[in-house]
């Protein structure tokens, strides 16, 4: 809803008994836009331009060992989603003030008039709130974080001296709460990182992309605490980083404050005493700003009509 008001007023400035005339025209309003509800998308702070399109990480709630957890199946409790899920917020959206106002100066001289104007458009700055909630169903339960190149899951290889294969062995997938620094352009590390190797007759941990080598052979070699090569030691966060509401960048989805000014000129010829009066008329405008994102343009046309 709009509230506001506005000025329309013309001043013939010259004339003479030839029904030639200069008159001027000043058309103008200012108006309040009151709260409207509206769906935004957000990128995330200091990750980059188009970040809301990054990787998040479901960090809550948390098995630790898939071999038993749901979603080692169907009901799967730790996976990525896309970040536009989250950054996709309903909000209340308010500009305090938008104007638009128009100086025309018009000519007339028998069945031809002349049309010289100027016009300023401007808008405040839109201030927007979030409403609580998520437009997407997310699950109230969960939180995120972002998961950057890290996997959702890592292998645990136990330490005892034998080999493991990729078909034998006790291979255990568990859970990777590791959250990352990651950007939209780049991989970043692992917060609060801590390492998974447990060290001799325990277990380590290996990065899920690269459980094996390509032969198909043993992860971890026999000799305790070492890892043969293309593999990576899986890396978990102590503690993970989750997301809030903080960590959306609100001017990344709201509109900035505007002034544009638009110059113009139009010329028309109206046949008149015929019948229905036909007209021609051709213009040009061009239209700018003093910002980068303001409006920047220039048109031309040609048109005719006639009167019924």
């Amino acid at each position: 809803m709009n509230w506001g008001g506005g000025l329309t007023a013309h001043k013939t400035v010259w004339s003479n008994d030839c029904n030639d005339s200069l008159t001027l025209y000043l058309d103008g309003y200012v108006t309040h836009l009151f709260n409207n509800c509206q769906l935004r998308s957000f990128d995330f702070c200091d990750r980059g331009c188009l970040s809301r399109y990054m990787l998040l990480k479901t960090l809550s709630p948390i098995y630790n060992d898939l071999t038993t957890a749901p979603q080692f199946g169907a009901g799967a409790s730790i996976y990525a989603v896309s970040g536009i899920n989250f950054a996709t917020r309903n909000v209340v959206s308010k500009i305090n003030v938008q104007g638009d106002a128009t100086l025309r100066c018009i000519y007339e001289h028998e069945n031809i008039s002349c049309n010289f104007g100027f016009n300023v458009f401007g808008r405040s700055e839109e201030q927007l709130c979030l409403n609580p909630g998520f437009p997407c169903d997310l699950g109230s339960s969960h939180t995120y974080g972002f998961k950057g190149c890290q996997g959702t899951i890592y292998f645990q290889y136990a330490e005892d001296g034998a080999a493991r294969t990729s078909g034998t062995g006790n291979i255990i997938p568990t859970t990777s709460t590791a959250t990352n620094s990651a950007t939209i352009t780049s991989c970043g590390t692992v917060d609060n990182g801590v390492t998974t190797d447990l060290g001799p007759g325990n277990t380590v941990g290996v990065d899920w992309s690269n459980p094996f080598r390509g032969d198909g052979q043993q992860a971890v070699s026999i000799n305790p605490g070492t890892l043969v090569a293309n593999l990576v030691v899986a890396q978990t966060s102590n503690p993970p980083v989750a997301l809030t509401d903080a960590n959306l960048n609100i001017r990344s989805g709201q509109a900035a404050s505007l002034v544009t000014q638009k110059g113009f000129v139009t010329v028309d010829y109206q046949w008149r005493c015929k019948r229905h009066e036909p007209y021609i008329s051709l213009g040009v405008e061009v239209e700018g700003g003093t910002h980068y994102y303001d409006i920047a343009q220039w048109g031309a046309w040609l048109k005719g009509g006639f009167l019924f």
